[in-house]
């Protein structure tokens, strides 16, 4: 992944501007992968989670779903598919 500087800082100011505080859970491995990256990238582990997800929403990336087939829920409702 690279990153310029440049649009961090610019994206930030943007964001800063329009958002609130969230409170998150996020595994060790999630936040293990993002505080690696912040310390490769000297960009904070927060920042960098908000513009992976900016980032998704802004291209309509939907989510793979994957690990939900896996759940006891999933196979209540759906069966074994």
């Amino acid at each position: 992944m690279c990153i310029r500087h440049a649009d961090v800082f610019e994206r930030c100011e943007r964001d800063r501007s329009l958002g609130g505080q969230v409170r998150t859970s996020l595994d060790e491995e999630t936040l293990g992968y993002f505080a690696e990256l912040s310390y490769e990238t000297g960009v904070p582990y927060q920042t960098l989670i908000n513009l992976y997800l900016r980032e998704c929403a802004d291209q309509g990336k939907p989510l793979a779903w994957t690990w939900y087939r896996k759940t006891k829920h999933y196979q209540e409702r759906f069966g074994d598919h």
